[in-house]
């Protein structure tokens, strides 16, 4: 694939480089997503992460090791090509989905541990923060290629302080103060009076 490119790549061209024949490569993977998502795996270097007491600098560590799963450049390059064919193959999609486990289970855990310690509500909804998380670093990191810091201080806010993210003024704008606001998403106001 490093040659040739996922759109270019082909399960003939795989079977011919291997010297089988294509039905042995299909006999193993449904498709070139599942291949190429089952090869993926021994790239993903992700180091779980420590519970500790202080949920802040847990979560920060968590959502660090995510961005950085996703920074190897085989997995980069390769997560928005395999995509589109996500949609229709559902096997690449739950193969996918297991590449991106540990990163996930990393986050799991902190917030877990987080609701046990009452730095956030029992109920929380763990799975919608894992989604969270993990979209926002893939599409940073993917699409954007920004560095994590900025966006984990800004999802460390916004999760565990329930502080909305602002905008950031451009170099030559006016400065302009923020108004002080005191909606909250835990804080239960969320909205204007």
């Amino acid at each position: 694939m490093a040659e040739v490119g996922y759109s270019r790549l082909t399960v003939e061209g795989v079977a011919a480089r291997a010297g089988v024949g294509k039905s042995t490569v299909y006999r193993w993977w449904s498709s070139k997503g599942t291949l190429v998502i089952e090869a993926l795996h021994s790239r993903l270097n992700h180091t779980p992460v420590s519970i500790t007491k202080d949920t802040r600098a847990d979560l920060r560590a968590a959502l660090l090791a995510t961005f950085e799963s996703f920074a190897d450049s085989a997995i980069g390059e390769t997560i928005p090509a395999v995509a589109v064919d996500l949609l229709r193959d559902p096997d690449a999609a739950e193969r996918l989905e297991s590449l991106l486990q540990p990163p996930r289970d990393s986050v799991r855990a902190v917030i877990e541990a987080a609701a046990d310690s009452g730095d956030l509500p029992a109920d929380v909804d763990v799975r919608l923060l894992q989604d969270l998380v993990a979209g926002t670093l893939l599409y940073r990191r993917l699409l954007r290629r920004t560095s994590p810091d900025p966006v984990v201080d800004q999802l460390l806010d916004l999760i565990l302080d329930g502080r909305v993210p602002r905008a950031e003024q451009p170099q030559d704008s006016p400065h302009v103060e923020p108004v002080a606001d005191t909606r909250t998403i835990r804080g239960h106001f969320a909205g204007p009076t």
